[in-house]
């Protein structure tokens, strides 16, 4: 379950490589990750933890967040898309016309963001106490820490900035913040 080339982020933003969507076989998610991998492709596969019944109790299992579905990194220059319909595993490489989907950079990290060293995707909405030191990794105050203030209703948070030598209260997305 482990994600797969997780240092793809540096790499990813200094070349042409954009983020797709594979659609697996039922059931094949892992099967396509490892299949693709051993091709020489990055992929990522985002687990969360679900409790299922199994033999009259409750169990804690890891599976895929969604179900016959994984990101890849391509570049539509240098890449050779070929092999990617017939890898097993792989049902089709999702497309809006005739052109591949692509899937947008900023949900592809703040899922790697929130990945766990065991593969498991965190809760995605953290619970910061006030007081808390962020940082931010994505919109305008990209790279920016802060200190966590509260929550501002359910996609956004309160920050406090130190901006030109003074404390700011900023308002940024949920989903651009990350523990420092």
């Amino acid at each position: 379950m482990p994600v797969t080339d997780i240092n793809f982020k540096p790499v990813y933003q200094a070349d042409a490589k954009k983020w797709y969507l594979i659609y697996s076989k039922p059931k094949s998610e892992r099967i396509a990750e490892q299949n693709l991998n051993k091709q020489g492709f990055v992929t990522y596969l985002p687990y969360m933890s679900a409790s299922k019944k199994r033999n009259g109790r409750l169990v804690t299992i890891s599976e895929p967040m969604f179900p016959r579905y994984l990101f890849i990194g391509l570049d539509t220059e240098t890449d050779n898309w070929l092999p990617i319909r017939s890898t097993i595993g792989v049902s089709m490489l999702i497309r809006f016309g005739d052109k591949p989907a692509v899937v947008p950079d900023a949900l592809v990290r703040s899922f790697m963001h929130r990945t766990a060293d065991n593969g498991i995707l965190t809760s995605l909405r953290p619970n910061y106490k006030s007081g808390d030191p962020v940082r931010i990794f994505d919109g305008a105050f990209k790279d920016y820490e802060a200190i966590f203030l509260s929550k501002s209703g359910s996609e956004r948070v309160l920050l406090l900035l130190d901006m030109i030598g003074r404390r700011t209260r900023v308002s940024v997305e949920a989903q651009n913040v990350t523990k420092a």
